[in-house]
């Protein structure tokens, strides 16, 4: 089913509680890769599994082919946030509009789990996806340190890999740079975060040829357990 076939989604929240998976990583760690092979192998007739692209989907609402019903002005911000601005808690409702776009377009608020990659970033956010009825019950934390990473990156530059980066405007050492020390300071605090809550943490460990597949069998059985516990109604 198309973008333009969908009706409007209500960007005030959901109607059930939508179960999620989050992937958290340095920048080029395998995120997208990973969160498209759970994908494949968990999404059914049944239950539909699927994956969220943040990133991705915010250059696709830029390009004019992802419609999250953004105002002028957030289309505005939006701009700033691809030139390396970062999306702060003030304009979280372009967070907020991409998600619920996302979960109205695949129909995920009648049963299903979504794959959360690059949103949340920080406890506030967190917080904010957790109030749209969005519930964290997994983390798969890819464990890879900063010279791996900038590897991979290079290897997928050369055509190398798992990730087809090719689209993305992150080629130089001091945008990396930026996205590792971003990363440590605002989403690394995440995992104590959600552990402290009592959600489960996966750590997969993460080598230049570390392969999507490998981590989706690590985290088999959790993956399973998300499914079948599946939403509820929110009490809203």
């Amino acid at each position: 089913m198309g973008d333009s076939t969908v009706k409007r989604v209500n960007t005030a929240g959901l109607s059930m509680t939508i179960p999620a998976i989050l992937l958290l990583g340095h920048s080029n760690s395998g995120k997208s890769p990973v969160g498209e092979a759970l994908a494949r192998t968990f999404s059914t007739s049944t239950h539909r599994l699927k994956h969220l692209d943040f990133g991705e989907h915010l250059r696709r609402t830029m390009a004019g082919s992802f419609d999250a019903g953004l105002l002028g002005d957030e289309m505005a911000y939006l701009r700033e946030v691809m030139n390396g601005r970062l999306l702060d808690d003030d304009h979280f409702s372009i967070a907020r509009k991409v998600i619920l776009r996302f979960l109205s377009v695949h129909d995920l608020n009648h049963g299903g789990t979504v794959v959360l990659n690059g949103m949340p970033r920080h406890a506030g956010q967190a917080r904010d996806v957790r109030d749209m009825g969005v519930d964290v019950r997994l983390v798969i934390v890819l464990e890879c340190s900063p010279e791996i990473a900038w590897q991979r990156k290079c290897a997928s530059e050369r055509g190398q890999g798992h990730e087809d980066r090719g689209t993305r405007d992150d080629r130089g050492r001091d945008v990396f740079e930026r996205r590792v020390a971003s990363y440590g300071q605002e989403t690394a605090p995440l995992i104590s975060w959600y552990s402290d809550a009592g959600v489960a943490v996966v750590r997969a460990a993460i080598d230049v040829d570390t392969t999507p597949e490998s981590v989706v069998e690590l985290a088999r059985a959790w993956v399973a357990r998300v499914q079948l516990v599946g939403g509820a109604p929110r009490t809203l």
